[in-house]
């Protein structure tokens, strides 16, 4: 899985490396020796956060997706409209350029006929699944927040990982990253800031034993960008683009005020 990675030090390092040449004198020799570039550099350098040439990168994606405008974003690179990394993992067909109902209609039984032997009580809850596969792919289309996906039963062994599993297939084609659901707030921040700083696109909160809902899982849900502070250190992140859609199963969970 692509990942948006951040650059330390040592990173920048072989990067002054590749623009200059840095040396120091040394006495014993009398002579001037190539030495790697001062650390304090490296991370001065980091510190400046602005760059001349540099581009805003919002997001990785790894299948064609929509642009605000509606318009279709299928070509691989860098995307200067929505920010967007495209780095394909599969060769995907051409879409015809104005789908008519027909074609939206033939699709959608396509994508449903995935998941014909799950054991959806009624229309509305295929409609969900639909929803919740189409919109990781159409996240960058949407100007604003999007639901969490929860996959819930009376049961165990009823398929709900799995279904899960189908979505991100189709979307990404490998299964849906996990995480433990943390009660504590602060380790609920923790993982909403790996994640958001990771880029990832879904995640899954798997078997949700308790209520539904937190004030940071709140937040990721209905703003549009994040602010928490780094993990081990004293700074705070950049604001960064909440484009994550996350996805929760359990068994008959309870849902928090906030989720209805």
């Amino acid at each position: 899985s692509p990942v948006i990675a951040t650059v330390g030090p040592d990173v920048a390092g072989v990067w002054l490396s590749a623009s200059a040449q840095f040396q120091k004198y040394d006495k014993r020799s009398e002579d001037w020796l190539f030495m790697p570039p001062p650390r304090d550099l490296a991370a001065a350098v980091l510190g400046l956060r602005t760059y001349p040439g540099s581009r805003e990168l919002a997001g990785v994606i790894e299948a064609p997706t929509l642009r605000r405008d509606g318009s279709l974003l299928n070509s691989p690179g860098y995307d200067p409209v929505t920010e967007v990394l495209y780095v394909p993992n599969a060769h995907y067909p051409g879409v015809v350029d104005r789908p008519t109902l027909d074609d939206a209609k033939q699709a959608a039984d396509e994508l449903l006929d995935l998941v014909v032997d799950f054991p959806f009580v009624d229309d509305c809850h295929q409609a969900a699944f639909l929803a919740a596969m189409l919109t990781p792919i159409a996240r960058h289309a949407i100007d604003g927040p999007c639901p969490l996906f929860l996959f819930d039963s009376p049961v165990s062994g009823s398929g709900k990982t799995l279904l899960c599993d189908i979505i991100a297939v189709v979307d990404t084609g490998r299964n849906m990253a996990r995480s433990h659901y943390a009660e504590d707030d602060d380790e609920m921040s923790k993982i909403i800031t790996s994640v958001v700083l990771a880029g990832d696109r879904m995640m899954l909160f798997d078997n949700v034993e308790t209520t539904l809902g937190s004030a940071p899982l709140d937040a990721a849900l209905t703003g549009r960008t994040w602010k928490q502070r780094i993990l081990g250190r004293s700074e705070m992140t950049p604001e960064l683009p909440l484009d994550v859609v996350w996805f929760a199963t359990g068994i008959n969970v309870a849902l928090g005020s906030t989720l209805f």
